[in-house]
C-alpha cells in the first residue's frame, strides 16, 4: 500500500523505477500499466551477491536515476556487510543521491549477527556493525525512521549523524485513500507499526 501511494503521488512529477522481487505482471496488476518507467527484478533480498549489485548499479546508471530510496525492514540491509561496497555507498560514489527508510529499529547487532550468537561474539562484532552503519549514514541524504521512538534510538546510537535522521509516520495516508482500494474486500488484520 505504501509503495502504491508513493507511486501515485510522485509519478506526475517524476519518472519512477521500481526494484523489487515482484514479477512484471504483479507490478502492473497492483500499480497499473504505464505508471512506472521500468522494473528491475531483485530476488536477492538485502544480501545480494556482488554480481547482482553491479547489474543493478549498471541499470540505475543506464536509466539515469538521480535518487534511490532503499526501504529496509531493519537498520541494516542492501549489502551492509560489504562495508565499502554496500549499495548505498556504491550509489553515492556514482553520484546518485540516497534516501534510506528503517521500518524497525532492533538491537544493534540484529541483522548483522543473530541473537543466537554468544554475547562475546556479538560484542566483538560491534565495531564492524557500527562502521557498516557509519558508511551507510555517510552515504545517505536522509535516513527515515517510522516513529519518534525509532528516530530517538537511531540518533542516540549514531549521534554523529543525528542531523540526517528524520521521522515520517509510514501509516499516515491521505483521506482520499479509500478510492484506491477495491470495492469488495475480505477482512484482514494488518500490523502497521510499533506501539
Amino acid at each position: 500500500m505504501i509503495v502504491r501511494e508513493l507511486v501515485r503521488r510522485l509519478s506526475g512529477q517524476f519518472k519512477i523505477f521500481l526494484v523489487s522481487d515482484d514479477t512484471a505482471r504483479d507490478v502492473v496488476s497492483v500499480l497499473g500499466q504505464g505508471v512506472i518507467h521500468g522494473h528491475f527484478s531483485w530476488p536477492h533480498g538485502p544480501k545480494a551477491p556482488p554480481a547482482a549489485r553491479h547489474a543493478l548499479l549498471a541499470w540505475l546508471q543506464k536509466k539515469k536515476v538521480a535518487v534511490v530510496h532503499f526501504h529496509c525492514g531493519g537498520v541494516y540491509g542492501w549489502g551492509y556487510r560489504s562495508l565499502f561496497f554496500s549499495l548505498p555507498v556504491l550509489c553515492r560514489r556514482m553520484g546518485i543521491r540516497v534516501i534510506w527508510t528503517d521500518h524497525s529499529v532492533v538491537p544493534i547487532t540484529y541483522g548483522y549477527c543473530g541473537p543466537q550468537q554468544r554475547l562475546v561474539f556479538r560484542l566483538a562484532m560491534l565495531p564492524f556493525v557500527w562502521i557498516s552503519k557509519f558508511l551507510i549514514l555517510r552515504s545517505v541524504e536522509k535516513e527515515i525512521a517510522v516513529s519518534d521512538h525509532d528516530r530517538d534510538i537511531l540518533c542516540a546510537r549514531f549521534a554523529p549523524f543525528a542531523g540526517k535522521i528524520r521521522r515520517i509516520y509510514h501509516s499516515r495516508l491521505d483521506e482520499g485513500l479509500p478510492e484506491l482500494l477495491p470495492l469488495v474486500r475480505q477482512n484482514h488484520i494488518l500490523n502497521v507499526g510499533h506501539v
